[in-house]
């Protein structure tokens, strides 16, 4: 969490796609082969995670995890 800047404007975007990824990154050996649904309320993370990338440096190292965990399963 100290690498993640989630100060400022983009904070609550940092902190709120990190939840919604932990759990895909912690379960992900179990969730392969099968369909996930990720339900996020905040619009900018959900567009940022869609385009795979985003302005905040923070965000883009989430969204890179993700990305990796999602070419992990397949998805």
């Amino acid at each position: 969490l100290r690498a993640i800047d989630i100060d400022g404007d983009n904070g609550i975007q940092a902190l709120e796609l990190m939840a919604a990824c932990i759990g895909f990154h912690t379960f992900r050996q179990y969730l392969a082969g099968q369909c996930l649904s990720l339900y996020n309320d905040n619009q900018s993370a959900l567009w940022a995670l869609l385009k795979g990338t985003s302005k905040n440096v923070s965000v883009n190292a989430i969204i890179a995890q993700a990305w990796n965990d999602f070419n992990y399963n397949n998805c």
